[in-house]
């Protein structure tokens, strides 16, 4: 089964989802060996439409760290979708923070999870030390700036396709000296539902990916 990794930055308006203006993007594919010959593609913001369009079509699962809650409603409000289109990628997306909040009713980030899991970190400490060079960036056109701000994105879809392998591989995570198991269809399952916790109603309770 192929999946579709992908991760957005954005200019944040922490006030309004619509209002969040897409900066950069990156996907991955995995084939049949999942991790083998794979290509990372980078998405701007004259083919974002396309490339959200090819997600809506895509026939397999499409996967990131909260994209239910921020990265699919993003991307749509971006190239003028609105709620039938978040539905439509909602529908086909396996997200693994709200797998891992189901499993161990806690909100991992995706930089403790990756670091525990498959010993990988982020490249920066924090959005905002990102959105600081991307600001110096659009100040000085140095390409060793806009090197960083990318390969951050494309970092991050490294981790969460590293994550995934992990848990398809294993089926089980380890917390507070508990071996909670799952198997295929309750991954699947899990990972599009939104947790009840009369819990997950605010949205801000579950944008922040840092």
């Amino acid at each position: 089964t192929p999946y579709l990794v992908y991760d957005i930055e954005t200019i944040w308006d922490m006030n309004n989802l619509k209002n969040m203006k897409f900066m950069l993007w990156y996907s991955v594919i995995s084939n049949e060996d999942h991790a083998k010959a794979i290509k990372y593609r980078s998405v701007s913001i004259d083919n974002l439409r396309k490339f959200v369009d090819f997600m809506l079509k895509f026939d397999w699962f499409v996967v990131w760290y909260n994209n239910i809650f921020f990265d699919n409603p993003v991307c749509a409000y971006n190239v003028g979708y609105s709620s039938s289109e978040i539905d439509i990628l909602n529908k086909k997306s396996l997200d693994l923070f709200v797998l891992i909040h189901h499993l161990t009713w806690r909100r991992l980030w995706l930089n403790k999870v990756s670091q525990a899991l498959i010993w990988a970190a982020k490249t920066l400490s924090s959005w905002m030390e990102w959105t600081q060079l991307l600001i110096k960036y659009n100040q000085t056109w140095e390409k060793a700036l806009l090197s960083k701000v990318q390969n951050y994105c494309k970092n991050d879809v490294k981790m969460t396709l590293w994550v995934l392998l992990y848990f398809l591989r294993y089926q089980k995570i380890y917390i507070d000296w508990q071996e909670i198991e799952f198997d295929m269809s309750q991954m699947i399952e899990l990972g599009k539902t939104a947790p009840r916790e009369e819990e997950s109603t605010k949205v801000d309770k579950w944008i922040f990916d840092f």
